[in-house]
């Protein structure tokens, strides 16, 4: 029987399973108390499902670390592996049926950087670049943790409440 079963049922015998004074007979107690134990045993099978799925969430995530670290392991050992092969492949184009190595021209911008010693805070980059190639980004957060403390004092603050949550735990 589904959970969902099991709460159609009990509220089938609620409204429907009374007696004349509008009392629950003993039947539909025994019914009622058969249909909880029930819903118990499934919402405990739905827990341990959850619980392994869970642990196997936990299992993936821990096995993407540790290829992370090993994918991390192959990049360093390639990009090595390349900058060798640059010190000693000086201009022209090496290949055979599978491999080719050459040097492929690119361009790109560079930003002038002030003088090496000259203090660079309170230098904005529109001093440095023109204006018209200079963009601000500018990115607005709200501290949660500090709101967190000044609500819980018991402080207001403009656009902010708590808001009360509970979290199913299985273990």
């Amino acid at each position: 029987m589904k959970l969902y079963e099991i709460a159609d049922a009990i509220e089938q015998i609620l409204a429907k399973e009374v007696d004349e004074y509008g009392q629950i007979t003993d039947e539909a107690w025994e019914r009622l108390d058969a249909l909880e134990h029930r819903k118990s045993e499934v919402i405990l099978d739905i827990a341990r499902y959850a619980k392994g799925e869970r642990a196997e969430a936990e299992a993936i995530q821990l096995e993407a670390k540790r290829l992370q670290a090993r994918a991390g392991t192959h990049t360093g050992r390639a990009t090595s592996l390349e900058n060798y092969i640059a010190k000693h492949l000086v201009d022209g184009e090496l290949k055979d049926a599978n491999t080719v190595v050459k040097w492929r021209e690119s361009t790109a911008v560079l930003v002038a950087q002030v003088a090496p010693g000259v203090e660079t805070e309170g230098i904005h980059l529109s001093q440095i670049v023109d204006s018209e190639y200079v963009k601000a980004i500018m990115v607005y957060s709200v501290d949660k943790a500090a709101a967190l403390k000044k609500l819980r004092a018991g402080e207001e603050i403009k656009g902010l409440s708590l808001d009360k949550r509970r979290k199913l735990v299985i273990k």
